[in-house]
């Protein structure tokens, strides 16, 4: 009958099915018995039905690799925050407690870890390199496929190691600073090890450079400061896909680090290859300095006399590696091979030339 013609309905059943590009499809189904139901009512509650199966989908629900078969019995999280980017070494002890053998497992990473990743390697307890491909992932969570150089048996256990690389990993608080003065920063990060998988016990050990200040650390109750590092943990039976233990879900650490955050925004190589044997490339680069802006007004002085400092002329002693008080960016380094010949370098501006 007609839409308008329809004045009782004694039973209604609704399947809904929904199915994205990032995951794999899924169903909804409700059923509902409805006595003496009006057509007004009726629309009404189909359009709620709908509303509500539509935010579901905008929701995002986690892409779950979780299984109890795979354990994590130890995690040891390494970050070193000792350049300008952030290096997280993972050694992971996993246990396998099925009555199968087990040939790949899935690393999770957050998306606000993901978006700044530049680099990422799995390697088992001899060093060999486990292959990594790209899984399934929505906008919280992007997964990994690992496949074991060598399966882990039932009952069996496996040491292998993650290694990755974090751009923008830190954030200037203050956001200005001094040209001659502390540069202070955070850095934020999840608690606990974010996996797929129940982890039994878990530990965290931030480096940071020798000698630096410690201004703030959270959580304080679960850390404690070493000799250049910040200890977390360690944590006992993390459930899957947690980020955080008790009532924290990240980390921080506020300390004094006077490096330059120089990051290329672009690079350009332009190779021309000539018909006499020889080749040759124009590279541009787009170089920007994510520290701290200044505070205070240019001063060529100070510059000057902390550039000697950093590169040791005019015979000005050198400060001890770490204790350098400058953000500032003073040099690059290029590695080129052995048989490079009319090397030249500039800026657009002119305040870089080519020198031996």
């Amino acid at each position: 009958q007609s839409t308008w013609g329809l004045q009782c309905i004694k039973s209604l059943k609704v399947h809904i099915q929904f199915c994205t590009e990032k995951r794999s499809q899924e169903s909804v189904s409700f059923h509902c018995k409805r006595h003496r139901v009006h057509h007004l009512k009726m629309g009404r509650w189909l359009l709620a039905l709908c509303a509500m199966c539509f935010a579901l989908q905008c929701s995002g629900a986690e892409v779950s690799y979780a299984s109890n078969q795979l354990v994590n019995e130890n995690v040891l999280r390494e970050i070193d925050l000792r350049a300008s980017v952030a290096k997280h070494t993972y050694t992971i002890t996993m246990k396998n407690t099925g009555d199968k053998s087990v040939s790949r497992f899935h690393l999770a990473i957050p998306a606000e870890t993901y978006n700044r990743m530049g680099f990422l390697e799995v390697q088992d307890g001899s060093k060999a390199q486990c292959k990594v491909t790209k899984a399934e992932g929505n906008d919280k969570t992007q997964h990994y496929k690992v496949v074991f150089a060598k399966p882990i048996d039932a009952g069996k256990t496996s040491t292998f190691t993650v290694t990755m690389f974090l751009g923008h990993a830190f954030k200037p608080l203050p956001a200005t600073a001094p040209i001659k003065g502390p540069h202070l920063v955070q850095y934020f990060d999840t608690l606990a090890f974010f996996s797929p998988y129940k982890t039994e016990t878990q530990k965290t050990v931030v480096k940071l450079p020798s000698g630096v200040n410690v201004e703030q650390r959270s959580p304080r109750s679960s850390s404690e400061e070493g000799d250049s590092n910040v200890k977390f943990g360690p944590y006992k039976n993390t459930q899957p896909y947690t980020r955080g233990v008790a009532d924290s879900e990240e980390l921080m650490v506020h300390f004094t680090h006077n490096t330059p955050l120089t990051y290329f925004k672009s690079v350009d190589r332009e190779v021309t290859v000539s018909h006499w044997g020889s080749v040759s490339f124009i590279e541009q680069y787009d170089v920007f300095n994510e520290a701290a802006a200044l505070s205070e007004e240019f001063n060529r002085i100070i510059l000057s006399h902390l550039q000697a400092q950093a590169t040791g002329k005019f015979g000005v002693q050198r400060p001890q590696k770490g204790r350098f008080d400058s953000h500032i960016m003073f040099s690059l380094d290029a590695v080129l091979p052995r048989t490079v010949f009319g090397l030249e370098y500039f800026d657009k501006i002119g305040n870089v030339s080519t020198s031996n």
